[in-house]
């Protein structure tokens, strides 16, 4: 494990297969916004390793890249990401372990940080994008030499979270219904880029304003509750 101090630790080992391994891949098959992984052997050994609960409530985000003068599938291409803990690195790259491939998408595990100050993306072209002020815990589709784009989706598992916003289409103002204490809301574009808002909590739900003149359009509401479980959901200013 990672400490962030520039050492690591020995982390539990969650389980193991049962025969020779001859590789591994990782990706988060489940989009739930942590990594899982599978191992791979020449006849046997072959298992899927879910990870439900070893990141707990640590912030994530994950970007998938689509060349245009690069490659499509922009192997080759350079993420450098930075929040107030410092820089990570990631490169997409092809075939990584034996007869397996990684998922395309790069994960950066965010733990604590509440932005995403500044996103580097170097193309195989030559052409280098950045984008500033993100939010966390979203999956992000990246075409080169266009604006960064959220895939819309929630992340959740259904029996954990419910909430709704009423009403939607909405004007300034709208209330979050949910069952569960809300300790911060966000409201952002499809570049990610977060909106000012006024917000009064409740004991459970939350009543938000749209301060400013954001123009009429597709917003995302991104609701985190005290439990550590957040919600995403779309909503549409008229």
């Amino acid at each position: 494990r990672n400490l962030g101090n520039g050492s690591f630790a020995a982390a539990q080992i969650a389980g193991a297969a049962d025969s020779k391994i001859c590789g591994i891949v990782i990706a988060d098959y489940d989009n739930d916004g942590d990594l899982d992984f599978y191992t791979n052997g020449a006849t046997t050994g072959r298992a899927l390793f879910r990870n439900d609960d070893l990141a707990g409530n640590r912030n994530w985000a994950q970007f998938t890249l689509e060349g245009v003068q690069s490659n499509r599938s922009a192997i080759g291409a350079l993420l450098r990401l930075k929040t107030a803990a410092g820089w990570q690195i990631r490169e997409v790259s092809a075939h990584n372990s034996f007869q397996g491939q990684n998922d395309l998408r790069q994960h950066f595990g965010l733990n604590d940080a509440s932005k995403i100050d500044s996103l580097e993306v170097r193309w195989p072209s030559g052409t280098v994008q950045v984008f500033n002020d993100l939010m966390p815990n979203l999956f992000y589709k990246l075409v080169e030499n266009e604006n960064i784009g959220v895939i819309v989706g929630t992340t959740e598992p259904s029996n954990q979270v419910n909430l709704t916003i009423q009403p939607n289409p909405v004007s300034r103002e709208f209330d979050i219904k949910t069952d569960e204490k809300i300790e911060a809301v966000q409201v952002f574009d499809s570049t990610g880029k977060i909106l000012s808002t006024a917000l009064t909590l409740f004991e459970t739900g939350a009543r938000v304003r749209l301060l400013g003149n954001p123009p009429a359009g597709t917003y995302f509401v991104q609701t985190r509750f005290a439990n550590g479980l957040s919600a995403t959901r779309q909503i549409v200013r008229f």
